[in-house]
Order: structure tokens, then sequence, then C-alpha cells
């Protein structure tokens, strides 16, 4: 089954190296839309209905895990081909965790739940969640106060330095970082902040395995069912790495 090639224009090609570059356009196709976008062969976002499952391996530290994926789920046109890769996107629909692709060409919605995994093996480092936000907090961000959502969780909220005057302008769009006060340093949010609109949203960090980063993206206006949406993730992948093994 041919896919549907999204709209993203990108002035370069890149290599395997690129893709989380490449993958965090889908930040963009998230949380704007309308945005359209045309990008360059050989690699491109797009949508397919095909069901046919694709094997995927992706490197944690010294171990190779295999996923097996149906490829309705997955957006981006290197993902399709298999074989080892460095970031993996899915995109679903909460709480069903079905393919958006199969019933949508849009990702409006409360509802839309995209996950990312992300190898750094290539890099030769290891991707230590709580070593780097215990360093963000120490030396990139400074503390502005505390964010309390609607089911009572309770953030302490950062922004970097640079943008501590800016953030008094609550007419401006800004990044603030969003620290949960009850839990161990492995999480944190990456949230835009844009006064009327409720369509801005958060990433979610986290670690997978041992070194892979595992984000979710979600809507803000909806921030009180993170924890949901961190165990969906992860039992979704959980159930692709099942279905590589078996």
């Amino acid at each position: 089954m041919r896919p549907n090639k999204i709209a993203i224009r990108i002035g370069c090609r890149c290599s395997c190296r690129d893709l989380p570059s490449y993958l965090a356009l889908g930040f963009l196709l998230f949380f704007f839309p309308e945005t359209t976008v045309h990008a360059q062969q050989p690699y491109y976002f797009g949508r397919t209905k095909d069901p046919a499952p694709v094997v995927l391996q992706i490197q944690d530290r010294n171990e190779i895990i295999r996923f097996k994926i149906p490829k309705v789920y997955m957006t981006f046109s290197e993902n399709w081909k298999g074989g080892l890769q460095t970031g993996i996107t899915i995109q679903t629909i909460f709480p069903s965790m079905a393919p958006l692709s199969a019933t949508r060409t849009s990702m409006v919605g409360t509802d839309v739940l995209i996950i990312n995994l992300y190898s750094f093996a290539y890099t030769g480092g290891n991707y230590d969640l709580v070593k780097l936000l215990k360093m963000k907090i120490e030396s990139w961000w400074s503390p502005v106060g505390h964010y309390v959502d609607r089911a009572g969780q309770t953030y302490r909220v950062y922004v970097e330095k640079r943008d501590i005057e800016k953030r008094k302008d609550q007419r401006i769009m800004i990044k603030e970082y969003l620290v949960p006060e009850e839990n161990d340093g492995d999480i944190y949010f990456d949230c835009l902040r844009e006064s009327g609109n409720p369509g801005v949203g958060c990433i979610g960090f986290m670690n997978y395995g041992e070194t892979l980063s595992l984000e979710f993206q979600f809507r803000r206006s909806i921030l009180e069912n993170w924890r949901q949406f961190r165990e969906a993730s992860v039992k979704l992948l959980n159930s692709f790495r099942s279905a590589a093994e078996n």
C-alpha cells in the first residue's frame, strides 16, 4: 500500500545520525498541525494504512533491541525500511493506543500521543536522564516557581536562564521545564507556554531500557494525565518488543 507523503520542506539531505533532528519535526507537526511540509528524498514523513509488521533494531548500550511494529504506526520513511535505527517515531490515539494513521490524516486532538525512541550509541555516549536533569537544574535552568495541575499535582518550574525576563511577558511564547515534585528525578517535561492557545503541548523525557531516550508528546491542557501517557507508551513499546522476540 503506497504511503501518502506529508508536507515538510527540508533544505538538506541527512544521514542516519541526523535522524533525531528529523524526528523532532514531528513536534512541529503535532503542535502546529496546519503546517505543511514537503521532504526531499530519500527521507520524509508520511502516512500509510499498511498493517504489515516491520522489524526494527536499536542499540541500547551493548545490546541490540528488536521491535516488530506494524507499518501503520510509523510515519518516518526510514523506519518503514526496518533494520538498525537511531530513532523510531510512533503516532497513536490514547487510550486505545491504536495507530493514528489507520483512521486519521490529522494530528489535531487531545487524544493524540506521539512516542519517540532515540539511541545515542553512535556518539559513544550513554543517555542517563537522572544525571542530565541534575545538570540542567544546576547549570542551564533557573527556577521561577511552582505549577499545580488540575489533579493537584505540583511541579517545579524552570526556564532557560536567558528567558527569565522574557517569561514575565505573558504574550510571549517560551519553553518551560516542569519537574514533578513526587518523583525520583527520572522524568521532566518540556512544555510550551503560550497564553490563550490550548493547542500547545508538552514532551515528557525519560529513559527506556538502560540508555535509550523515550519521549512522549501530548497537549499541555491535559498535563495531569502524564502518568497514564507514560505507562501507555512503555506498555506499547514493550508489546512491540515482545512481538519481535516470539
